[in-house]
Parts: structure tokens; sequence; C-alpha cells
């Protein structure tokens, strides 16, 4: 019985989950909305889809960099890792970026090549640390 109510209670939450993100897609969320689903057992997912809409420039940088960093902890897939390379790249913080873009190349070999098309389709500023990347990719 109790096992069944909480059943109910997170597909509810599920379903207010998959509106939130096509909300996100559209540009049509509410901050109420997404402020509502971090406080149920889907948080974490909820994060994921905001740290994936979280523009890639400087404004606030050092927040982005904290939130995209406890994201990446939670859910270290692909693309949250290349946005966090790219994110402390923007910080010209080498030595983290290159750690990074070497566990990424020794686990996704793959995913590499595509961050060089991160930081040109997102019209990256180059930093230095953007440089290095460019070269380690190279």
């Amino acid at each position: 019985m109790v096992g069944g109510l909480l059943l109910a209670l997170h597909i509810e939450s599920f379903k207010q989950l998959q509106k939130v993100f096509q909300g996100q897609a559209s540009g049509q969320v509410s901050a109420k909305e997404i402020l509502h689903m971090q406080r149920t057992l889907l948080a974490p997912y909820v994060d994921i889809g905001i740290s994936l809409a979280l523009p890639l420039n400087a404004v606030e940088l050092e927040e982005k960099k904290r939130f995209a960093e406890r994201v990446v902890h939670f859910y270290p897939i692909t693309i949250l890792v290349q946005r966090q390379i790219l994110l402390l790249a923007m910080a010209d913080e080498a030595p983290e970026v290159l750690h990074l873009l070497e566990r990424l190349k020794k686990i996704s070999p793959n995913a590499v090549p595509s961050l060089r098309q991160a930081i040109e389709r997102e019209q990256i500023i180059k930093t230095a640390t953007i440089q290095k990347i460019l070269q380690a990719i190279d």
C-alpha cells in the first residue's frame, strides 16, 4: 500500500520533470516550476537540464562553474564534462581543464573532437586555456 503511494508520487514527479524539460527546450518553463521540481527526488535530473541550458559565456561564470561541477559529479556524461571543461577554460583554469581533458580522452576518445566543434559552435572567447585545449585535441 505504502509502496504504491510512493510510486504514484514519483510517477507524478516524473511527468512534471518531462514537462519542465519540454518547457526548457522551448524556453517556456517558469522559475516556479523549476524550483518545485528541485524539491523532489528527481531534483538531480532537473539540474542536468538546467546545466545543459546554461549559456556558455562569461556572465556569472563562477556560479555556472560551481553549478556545473555539482551536476557533473552526479552524472558525468560526455556533454556535461565537455561543458565543464569549456566553463573552466573560459575562467583560464588550465590545470583543471587539462586534467579533465586527459580523463575525457581516456574514457571517451571519440568525444574529444566534438569539443572543438563546441568551441566553434558556441563562439567561445579564445582564452589561453582554450588555445591549450585546441592544441591538445590536434
